[in-house]
């Protein structure tokens, strides 16, 4: 006696109106329900029993964010060093600035200036470094102040101490300069930095016209 084998009818209509029809056996359609059912569960436990899957969905964002903020914030390869631990190095300053004086040349158009850098320590250990002056008024956004040598400014400060004019002393040195100028500035201020970029003295002096 043959075995007459289970089968199943699924009719399709669509949108004309025509019906389509094709039969599965009992068989086929028990394996498809079964690999559409399996593929659910490994689905579903691997997302609750395998923690690595779960901190790919949680974690993800938090990493594109912090990737973000770190290469936002890698613009020079020179170190630079906050405003305010620079000032405090500067009232703790083992140089001293004397005799400032300067003048402005009109005809020639210059700024001329001189002043004592000397080292206060008794022992007259040998001290190098870097010093910049910077010409303002007050009627001057930091843009138009002229910096000598030219450098790039962060709240008034030189950043990079070794574009300044650079020195050496074991007890002073008598440091003079003229710089080109369009017109005449009020102030002069003087920066001294370590040859390692620590801000060893600013002292800010009044210019007559």
């Amino acid at each position: 006696m043959e075995n007459k084998q289970k089968k199943f009818t699924i009719i399709v209509i669509r949108d004309n109106r025509k019906l389509y029809s094709f039969e599965v056996s009992r068989a086929s359609l028990t394996v498809l329900l079964g690999s559409i059912a399996g593929l659910f569960v490994i689905s579903l436990a691997s997302f609750f029993f395998y923690p690595g899957v779960q901190k790919i969905f949680k974690n993800e964002p938090t990493a594109k964010v912090e990737y973000a903020v770190k290469s936002a914030g890698t613009e020079s390869s020179e170190p630079k060093i906050d405003s305010t631990s620079r000032i405090h190095t500067a009232q703790h300053s083992t140089l001293a600035i004397e005799d400032f004086q300067a003048g402005f040349n009109a005809q020639k158009k210059l700024f001329n200036y001189s002043f004592l850098l000397k080292n206060k320590k008794p022992e007259s250990t040998m001290t190098s470094g870097y010093t910049f002056v910077i010409l303002k008024s007050a009627g001057l956004a930091p843009e138009q102040w002229l910096t000598h040598p030219k450098t790039t400014l962060l709240e008034g400060i030189p950043q990079y101490h070794k574009e300044g004019d650079p020195f050496s002393i074991s007890k002073y040195k008598i440091i003079s300069k003229n710089i080109p100028i369009q017109h005449t500035y009020e102030s002069a201020t003087v920066f001294v930095f370590s040859s390692n970029g620590d801000l060893l003295l600013t002292e800010n002096f009044g210019l007559k016209p």
